[in-house]
């Protein structure tokens, strides 16, 4: 297992692209998850990650989470996963791989990752059937009790 220190959180050892036995770990416990709870990815989706990645071999996959931010409480994270922490939990469709921590899990749980097309604009877009209400500008949620 490699091990790198400069984890922002530096709580426990992080699993870079070369254990490929900790990321299939991370995958095995994503699909063990009853499909409720799963987080599923759509094919556009599919297709725009591929082409990312393609831009940043060094990527594992798309690290997604969540964070206290807006006028609703809550905003989604989006970036390049570089490496995978032993808490995250990973889900795959067609070679594109979406890496979730533990904790942020049931916020997320049977969401769907899509990539949307409205106008102009072109974004990464979470289908997520937790939130219970989101501000005006649809940058921001509030949660459904319970999670």
């Amino acid at each position: 297992m490699s091990v790198e220190t400069t984890d922002l959180n530096a709580k426990q050892p992080i699993i870079t692209k070369s254990d490929d036995a900790a990321l299939t770990q991370a995958i095995n416990q994503g699909n063990q998850l009853p499909a409720e709870r799963k987080l599923s990815i759509s094919g556009a989706a599919v297709e725009y990650l591929t082409r990312m990645f393609a831009q940043k071999p060094e990527a594992l996959g798309l690290r997604l989470g969540i964070k206290k931010s807006g006028c609703s409480g809550y905003a989604y994270e989006m970036d390049y996963c570089l490496a995978v922490d032993e808490q995250d939990i990973g889900f795959e469709s067609q070679g594109v791989r979406v890496f979730v921590a533990r904790d942020h899990l049931p916020a997320l749980a049977g969401a769907e990752l899509d990539y949307v097309a409205e106008g102009l604009t072109r974004m990464l877009h979470v289908n997520n059937p937790n939130i219970k209400d989101s501000c005006g500008c649809g940058e921001s949620f509030t949660l459904r009790d319970g999670n």
